[in-house]
């Protein structure tokens, strides 16, 4: 089983396994792709920034403009369902 923290402290060497659990050949090529994905995907992070996460309000949506919105949606899912919107 290839753990997430190990595909990240050692991409090429978790792909190797990967490759060799599905009996493929991991060549020359299959590690200047995936190294070249990797700067890629670095070079990403440096321009874009790493994925923050948001709430509601930062979008200037509150819980009562939600209720509002989904009222309906929640009136006919209650009908089928036992769990409490």
């Amino acid at each position: 089983m290839m753990m997430y923290k190990d595909l990240i402290k050692d991409p090429i060497g978790e792909m190797q396994k990967m490759y060799s659990y599905f009996n493929i050949t991991f060549t020359k090529d299959s590690e200047q792709g995936l190294n070249a994905y990797l700067e890629g995907d670095a070079e990403r992070r440096r321009k874009f920034g790493v994925h923050t996460k948001h709430d509601m309000e930062h979008f200037g949506i509150t819980h009562e403009m939600l209720e509002s919105e989904f009222t309906v949606y929640h009136e006919f899912i209650s009908k089928y369902t036992n769990d409490v919107l």
